[in-house]
């Protein structure tokens, strides 16, 4: 079972044009920033500027004892003075004092593998309805909607890749801190 050169140059339009417009995508998106230092300009009491951190959520804690090592944890609950989370399902305990800063992360650097996969199985739906055309002419009529699938798993494949650029936020920052990590 061959498919035709027609079908082969189908698929490969239909692919150039969802790199083409994966492409399109990332070109309008936001640079981040180069910088790395952030300095707050108006100096806070540590009490009255405590982040408003929510039990579930991840967050990256840089402290005075390490200012050069970004924790990552889930935080399970917070108290006056004290952040109680899971890092590495072992429990962690941070004391306001000793934070420099709390940090939302932003999205995952591996978010394009998710697009490659979606894409590969549109793909490949799309190779199958080529082969099931390549058989019969009266399978024609079932490969052209599962042709049409696969082109739909690929554009969806192509928003989702394109929605979740989110940059990481910095929740909260002592005041006269530097930090010293790179933000993501």
């Amino acid at each position: 079972m061959h498919c035709s050169s027609l079908e082969l140059k189908v698929i490969a339009t239909i692919l150039f044009v969802a790199a083409n417009a994966m492409n399109q995508a990332n070109a309008q998106t936001s640079a981040p920033a180069t910088e790395d230092t952030i300095l707050l300009p108006t100096p806070q009491p540590i009490k009255t500027n405590i982040p408003l951190v929510l039990p579930g959520q991840k967050y990256v804690f840089v402290t005075s004892k390490d200012p050069t090592v970004k924790r990552t944890c889930r935080v399970e609950s917070t108290s006056g003075d004290e952040i109680r989370c899971k890092q590495h399902s072992h429990p962690a305990i941070y004391r306001m004092a000793d934070l420099d800063a709390v940090i939302q992360p932003g999205t995952s650097h591996f978010e394009w593998l998710g697009f490659l996969v979606f894409s590969a199985i549109g793909g490949g739906i799309i190779t199958g309805a080529c082969f099931l055309a390549e058989v019969s002419l009266i399978l024609l009529i079932p490969a052209i909607p599962i042709g049409l699938a696969g082109v739909f798993i690929i554009l969806m494949s192509l928003a989702y890749a394109g929605e979740n650029n989110e940059q990481a936020k910095v929740l909260y920052q002592k005041p006269g801190t530097t930090l010293a990590v790179k933000l993501y």
